[in-house]
């Protein structure tokens, strides 16, 4: 995936609170950003639409990408949002910490 423009960011934001409206409840997430791109010029804007959702759809997410680049950019953009990235190397990680989670919520 690729954002490139402010269209890119509403258009992921529409589709996710489709997704999540069908649901019809808070959901917990894993965000795969392999091969995802974005250009510097929208990462503010997609850090504001990421705690957009987190405010009104999520539980709990995590997000994972093998590229330690991607990691460390949205490491710096959503910690400045005030989001805690919850950021991980692989798809098994990303998903233990949810499963980690809510085992230390059930005691």
């Amino acid at each position: 995936m690729e954002v490139r423009n402010q269209r890119d960011v509403e258009a992921i934001r529409d589709a996710v609170e489709k997704k999540c409206r069908s649901v019809g409840r808070r959901v917990a997430v894993v965000v795969n950003y392999d091969s995802f791109q974005i250009e510097d010029s929208v990462t503010e804007a997609y850090a504001d639409m990421v705690r957009y959702l987190i405010d009104r759809y999520y539980t709990q997410v995590s997000r994972y990408t093998t590229s330690a680049f991607m990691r460390v950019k949205l490491d710096d953009v959503l910690t400045k949002r005030g989001v805690a990235p919850q950021l991980f190397e692989t798809a098994d990680q990303a998903h233990s910490f949810h499963k980690s989670s809510d085992s230390k919520s059930s005691r």
